[in-house]
């Protein structure tokens, strides 16, 4: 039990450290976009900029979901790298449709996936509703 918690504190923090690192690089990066405006943008520049913190992450969770992919293929949780990114994704996202069991000795790791990903949705979450915020009322 001890080296499942281990592992699954490893990876988490190593998977909250980059989805981190990513959000704290955009947040810096739209500081200083922002503080250049001095007027409202166009509909089409604030959806541009809208899709683009999406994007962003989309791409920051698909990278943690792959970073858990690749600790149940290495500790040998499940099978093949196929059903490493499915079971990887369907308790990071707190799906959980139990159709594929990782194995018995690292059950609790998926509890782990599970948390980091409401972790991550949730800094997610805040991240774009500062961005929407930040795009509708940006200050003179």
């Amino acid at each position: 039990m001890l080296t499942q918690i281990a592992a699954g504190t490893i990876v988490i923090v190593v998977s909250l450290f980059i989805h981190g690192m990513g959000i704290a690089l955009a947040v810096d990066g739209l500081n200083r976009f922002f503080s250049q405006l001095s007027h409202r943008q166009p509909p089409l520049r604030r959806l541009q900029i809208v899709f683009g913190g999406i994007m962003l992450i989309l791409l920051l969770n698909t990278i943690c979901v792959y970073i858990w992919a690749a600790a149940f293929e290495a500790l040998g949780v499940v099978g093949d790298w196929e059903t490493a990114v499915y079971f990887s994704l369907v308790c990071y996202t707190t799906l959980g449709f139990g159709d594929i069991l990782g194995a018995p000795e690292w059950r609790l790791l998926s509890g782990f996936a599970a948390t980091n990903g409401m972790i991550a949705f949730g800094i997610s979450t805040a991240f774009l509703i500062e961005l929407m915020r930040r795009v509708h009322f940006v200050e003179r």
